[in-house]
């Protein structure tokens, strides 16, 4: 009761005695003591200074509040805090990147569909032939072993020839069959990712806000209408004289001699760095699996209220400085692809120039 008279009786007064104060004091603060009484006036006690206050104005409005000092724990919790929220915006920002790429790729689920069992059959065709080079190599260390066995028989030494023809095609059949268990699995995860990814297509395209139809839907309605055969019909080009040729058309037509070639010397140059594009994506999911599993941790963590262990937060906070470092890799590699394929649709427009026509 007395604490809370005490509080009343400071508001009465407080009017007035920031009525009074404004003339003598250039800031007013407001505070409360150990007690839990509030406080104004023009200066905080000392050992009051580690508090929270307010800074008001002559109408008793509060127009800045300082805060107290953070303690050691309470900064420990900012940083556990910040590592989570950093960790949660990586995610979202993949999910959002993958769901561009889903939107951007395919039209339906149908197409979908069509991509995964495309993909899979170019994978068992491999698998198939494979199997036949297996069955080739074991007809003839078939025939390679009785060999062997003649020499055994005779009681002649093996041929050191024979020996490494035997151990050469051991290895290349303990390779091949290593080579379907992966492509085998690769099917799996073929599988697996493209049921996720319609999944997750029929999510983003289940209804339209504008609409009411799938995005998809209208996506497809919004494609402009093929041009008629006779507007899409070309007039060949006449062959540029050879007058009229700089160094770079000679030289283009000094290094190929048709477009495919462009083309094969094009996949050349870009199946490298595709290779390093695939290997670095590759990474990053995985980084991005394994963040994910980090932060199912620290969920579980705070779901039982227990304080989360400073070497999970560290471990987090390591796979998101190599998650972003080895996406500005990525980002490099993909600006040197589509460099060279600027370059060769560069040479394969002009050399069809030259050629007199497409």
């Amino acid at each position: 009761m007395k604490h809370t008279l005490h509080n009343i009786r400071y508001l009465v007064l407080l009017p007035a005695f920031l009525t009074s104060t404004a003339v003598l004091a250039e800031r007013t603060f407001k505070w409360v003591d150990d007690e839990g009484y509030v406080h104004y006036g023009d200066r905080i006690p000392p050992q009051y200074s580690d508090r929270e206050r307010e800074e008001i104005n002559y109408q008793g409005r509060t127009i800045r509040v300082y805060e107290a000092p953070k303690t050691p724990e309470q900064k420990a919790e900012d940083k556990r805090l910040a590592v989570i929220a950093a960790a949660k915006k990586k995610l979202a920002e993949k999910q959002l990147r993958q769901d561009r790429t889903l939107l951007a790729t395919y039209s339906s689920d149908h197409d979908m569909v069509l991509a995964r069992d495309g993909k899979i059959a170019s994978v068992e065709s491999l698998i198939q032939l494979t199997h036949r080079r297996i069955s080739s190599l074991q007809k003839r260390l078939l025939e390679l072993t009785e060999e062997a066995a003649g020499y055994e028989r005779s009681g002649q030494q093996l041929p050191k020839v024979l020996q490494h023809q035997i151990i050469n095609i051991r290895d290349q059949v303990t390779q091949n069959k290593e080579f379907v268990k992966d492509k085998q699995l690769e099917i799996e995860d073929i599988r697996q990712q493209f049921n996720a990814d319609i999944k997750r297509f029929q999510e983003l395209t289940s209804d339209d806000p504008t609409t009411g139809k799938p995005a998809a839907a209208v996506k497809q309605t919004e494609k402009e209408p093929p041009a008629s055969p006779v507007a899409a019909k070309k007039e060949p080009k006449k062959k540029i004289p050879d007058k009229d040729l700089t160094r770079y058309d000679r030289t283009l037509l000094a290094s190929y001699s048709s477009k495919e070639d462009i083309r094969v010397a094009r996949n050349e140059k870009v199946a490298p760095v595709e290779s390093l594009i695939q290997e670095r994506s590759s990474e990053i999911d995985s980084m991005h699996i394994h963040l994910a599993k980090l932060l199912d941790n620290a969920d579980e963590y705070e779901r039982n209220g227990e304080e989360l262990p400073n070497i999970l937060l560290r471990e987090m906070n390591d796979v998101l400085e190599d998650i972003t470092k080895k996406e500005e890799i990525l980002e490099t590699r993909k600006m040197e692809k589509e460099n060279i394929e600027q370059m060769f649709g560069a040479d394969l427009k002009r050399f069809s120039e030259l050629q007199g026509g497409y």
